[in-house]
């Protein structure tokens, strides 16, 4: 799996070493979803730089991540309802 992960070190300007994967891995693990008093769940934070660049090197982008934040919120949403009162 270097031929995937020497060029998303490349465009951050890291050298490869056996901590990336992890601090990679740490890095998208920052991205995370909080419920705001109103019920909706959001982004806690701006999506980084170096996020953005890991997630270009697999397509993805700042839209996505946005739009499947949204989604998530809303299954966690429908999950806490009632059935009769769900959203499909």
């Amino acid at each position: 799996s270097h031929k995937l992960i020497n060029p998303i070190l490349a465009l951050l300007g890291w050298d490869f070493n056996i901590l990336c994967y992890w601090v990679l891995t740490k890095e998208l693990e920052k991205i995370e979803l909080i419920r705001q008093p109103n019920g909706n769940y959001k982004l806690d934070h701006a999506v980084t730089a170096t996020q953005k660049v890991i997630l270009g090197a697999f397509g993805l982008d700042e839209k996505w991540i946005k739009a499947q934040a949204r989604q998530i919120g809303k299954d966690i949403q429908n999950a806490a309802m009632p059935e009769e009162q769900k959203d499909d």
